[in-house]
């Protein structure tokens, strides 16, 4: 079986101002991308190239939008969520569908919703990419307040079996990237021929 390679991992610093891509980093001042490849592993062997990205660090204003969002139930917040991620989304040019890692149960049920979903249901409407629910948890635990150990051991995810597609997987922040791996090593189980990751924010 084909060796993994190692993640690479770099950090872009990006101005305040519209960057050369035509992107406003907003009025947290000096915004910093975070990606990181890595190739999975798939169910026949091969290697499938995983892309993580965050756009900005988990501080000040975008921190705020996220914990708006999911914790004080400000749903508004999904569409200006997926208006900086999508286009990064476009950038990548080679995205067939856009999903989510959905939330526990527990939390669905207590927020009355899944922000992840709203934020790919308007990633789709802004880029015209199609979204599915691919994902499902195989665990009904959440992450938030867990220690590092256990959030780098949860969750684990199932992916609905598809044909060679490009998936883009969507979510607010990124904190061990346990939750976003879990969902793209899913995928490729299922037959992704490629996952990109996009989170609005990154927590050091």
């Amino acid at each position: 079986m084909p060796k993994p390679a190692s993640p690479a991992t770099h950090r872009v610093s990006r101005s305040a101002k519209r960057s050369r891509n035509g992107r406003s980093d907003g009025a947290a001042g000096e915004a910093m991308a975070v990606h990181r490849s890595e190739a999975l592993t798939s169910f026949d062997g091969s290697l499938i190239q995983v892309t993580f990205c965050s756009l900005y660090d988990h501080v000040g204003p975008m921190r705020d939008v996220v914990i708006n969002l999911k914790y004080h139930g400000v749903q508004s917040l999904a569409k200006d969520v997926a208006q900086m991620l999508s286009p990064v989304i476009m950038e990548f040019n080679d995205i067939d569908v856009i999903t989510w890692a959905p939330t526990s149960s527990t939390r669905h049920k207590e927020r009355g919703f899944d922000h992840s979903e709203l934020i790919a249901r308007h990633c789709a409407a802004v880029t015209h990419i199609a979204h599915r629910k691919l994902l499902r948890r195989a665990n009904g635990e959440h992450q938030t307040g867990q220690g590092r150990q256990v959030r780098l051991e949860q969750p684990r995810f199932i992916a609905r079996p598809m044909r060679a597609q490009r998936v883009c997987v969507v979510d607010d922040v990124m904190t061990t990237g346990a939750t976003l791996r879990a969902a793209a090593q899913a995928l490729v189980n299922r037959g992704a021929t490629g996952v990109r990751c996009v989170s609005l924010t990154y927590v050091k």
